[in-house]
């Protein structure tokens, strides 16, 4: 896989991402357990810093070239940028899933958990962030 096309992987990625997770929420909203300000709270907690990193992919895809010229990325990079990105988004997604299900969990715990997730994985994204789509590198 070339530098280019595992930008754009990531870029599709994070993006596609975001705009779900965001519509999920309001699905959840509507359908799930959790009512009016615990639900909002979550939702917002979950959403910034990948608003944040899609927000850069988006801009960076807008200046993408059309032929790719780049060289290949090293193996390495390729595996543990996506799937440290893909996993940061499906621990949010099964957060959310569990405020639907009729669970004994309470709405402090799937906040807390959300929490963890984005501190534990929020500084992996946000390298991700800076090393493919900072202006610098697009």
């Amino acid at each position: 896989m070339t530098e280019l096309k595992l930008k754009t992987r990531l870029a599709q990625i994070v993006v596609y991402s975001h705009v779900g997770l965001f519509i999920y929420a309001f699905i959840i909203a509507q359908f799930g357990t959790f009512e009016g300000e615990d639900a909002a709270q979550l939702f917002l907690m979950g959403s910034p810093l990948l608003a944040l990193v899609a927000i850069a992919a988006f801009r960076a895809v807008m200046g993408f070239p059309v032929n790719d010229a780049t060289q290949l990325a090293n193996s390495t990079k390729v595996q543990m940028s996506i799937t440290v990105t893909v996993a940061f988004v499906v621990l949010l997604f099964v957060a959310y899933t569990i405020t639907m299900l009729d669970t004994t969990i309470s709405v402090p715990s799937i906040k807390f958990a959300v929490g963890i997730i984005e501190t534990a994985l929020g500084g992996y994204i946000g390298i991700v962030k800076d090393v493919f789509f900072s202006p610098e590198e697009t």
